[in-house]
């Protein structure tokens, strides 16, 4: 039986600390040698820089199947941008790991609290997030003063990890350092074959570790906003490939990538919505999701239409249009022109024109996992859902925490007026406990052959636990 798995549950970190800066100490951002009696070196708002008591996250990253403890597992956390706030640190042998969080102080020596999120890795281990799970926000202003430290322990900052299925091909991992300007919270791609095999992200230090990439030859690239990192191409014939190192070209230009937004049903939505552009070796046809490098991504309001991401690295990309849970996505309708998934390569220094996408208003799922991530004790749950009075059929998919499709049915008759629907996952069809799902949802008129609407790219996750 699998323990919950991590951030399915958001964490609750409503404490105020007050860990005054000395007032006659002055020290270096980013040398914490400037200060002693283990203090730290953080920013204070409108002030100098100060010594300060250090804030800490402290967890297990364990397995999801036996609930042991993972040894060297790679954690490194991440700010709501994606981009990399800590170096990485790795866990011991009962799979604990500290890892310290900067945070600045306000002029009374308050934490300045902010959210974060943490990345995991492990060779033999699915690594974490990957969708359909979500790495739910950790709050770090809220710690608490423990001697001296202020900590954030909280079944929330244990993670679960998934073992990966036993494969007949060798597998091992690259580490190195990207080194130059710019370069923290890159998104590293190992890519074979056009398709990658493994992802990691450029910690502070520049440091980056690939887990489980198959053995053979391998181009290792970087994507930043910003930035343009020469990819390299290494042959890994061992277990462990050390000091693969990579740099950032400042003579090469990044390039621009503009489009519109057609808002053919915004009634329901946010009044703003995203576009994001992820690594075509990314993307996966079947889910229609990527990893979205950091800083590749601009915010459009449903009262505009135009949208710009400058700072584009050469490469090619998928454009995803409403992405995120904001009550829009990207029509499904593939007789009509703009809703098709576009694929673009973007040239140093060119600005590409992406075209112009549909957007309509998303499908309302209720359970489970209708608004946020939750967990259920039924394997053969039931999905409901408000009904589009526009629909004659449904379709609904089901997706495991491996991306694999588990359960597909097109045949789901539609409900009346806007009242709720509901349809029983059939007993054949059982879930796992302890895995975590994604369902999405498909309206269909039958008349012209066509999908209507979508649920959202990110609701719909569920995991099973056990029964009490």
């Amino acid at each position: 039986m699998r323990r919950s798995l991590l951030l399915l549950v958001p964490l609750t970190l409503a404490l105020a600390c007050k860990d005054e800066p000395k007032k006659d100490t002055t020290c270096t951002l980013g040398d914490d040698s400037t200060c002693s009696g283990g203090q730290v070196c953080e920013s204070v708002v409108g002030g100098e820089p100060a010594c300060t008591a250090p804030v800490v996250i402290r967890g297990q990253v364990f397995d999801a199947d036996t609930l042991a403890g993972i040894a060297g597992a790679v954690v490194v956390a991440l700010d709501v941008n994606g981009s990399a706030v800590t170096g990485t640190v790795t866990t011991d042998a009962t799979g604990h790991y500290e890892l310290r969080i900067p945070v600045s102080r306000d002029a009374d020596g308050n934490l300045v609290g902010y959210d974060i999120t943490l990345r995991v890795g492990a060779d033999g281990y699915l690594q974490f997030p990957r969708p359909p799970r979500y790495a739910v926000p950790v709050g770090v202003g809220g710690a608490v003063d423990e001697d001296g430290t202020f900590v954030v322990d909280t079944t929330g900052t244990d993670v679960a990890l998934l073992p990966l299925p036993t494969s007949s091909t060798p597998t091992g991992s690259i580490s190195g350092t990207v080194t130059g300007d710019g370069a923290a919270g890159g998104l590293v791609v190992a890519v074979q074959g056009g398709v990658a095999v493994a992802t990691a992200i450029v910690d502070t230090d520049g440091s980056y570790v690939l887990f489980n990439v198959p053995q053979g030859s391998t181009t290792i690239q970087v994507y930043r906003a910003g930035v343009v990192v020469d990819p390299i191409v290494v042959d890994l014939d061992m277990s462990l490939l050390e000091g693969q190192d990579l740099a950032v070209n400042t003579g090469v230009a990044t390039g621009t990538v503009t489009g519109s937004l057609n808002f053919v049903d915004a009634s329901g939505g946010d009044p703003q919505t995203t576009v994001i552009l992820v690594p075509l070796a990314t993307f996966d046809a079947e889910t229609v999701r990527g990893e979205a490098p950091a800083g590749l991504r601009v915010v459009v309001p449903t009262s505009g239409a135009n949208f710009t991401v400058t700072g584009v690295p050469p490469g090619d990309y998928v454009v995803l249009a409403a992405f995120e849970n904001d009550n829009l996505v990207r029509d499904p309708d593939e007789n009509q022109g703009g809703t098709a998934v576009l694929t673009i390569t973007v040239a140093a220094g060119q600005t590409v024109d992406a075209g112009s996408f549909k957007i309509t208003g998303a499908l309302t799922l209720t359970s489970p996992g209708g608004t946020a991530p939750e967990t259920i004790t039924d394997t053969t749950p039931t999905f409901s859902w408000l009904n589009d009075p526009s629909s004659d059929l449904y379709e609904l998919r089901l997706y495991d925490a491996y991306g694999t499709p588990v359960y597909e049915n097109a045949t789901i008759p539609a409900g009346t007026g806007n009242q709720p629907v509901s349809f029983d996952l059939p007993q054949a069809n059982a879930l796992e406990v302890g895995m975590t799902y994604q369902w999405r949802l498909f309206s269909i008129d039958t008349q012209g052959n066509t999908y209507i609407s979508a649920s959202e790219d990110l609701e719909g996750v569920f995991t099973v636990g056990a029964a009490n």
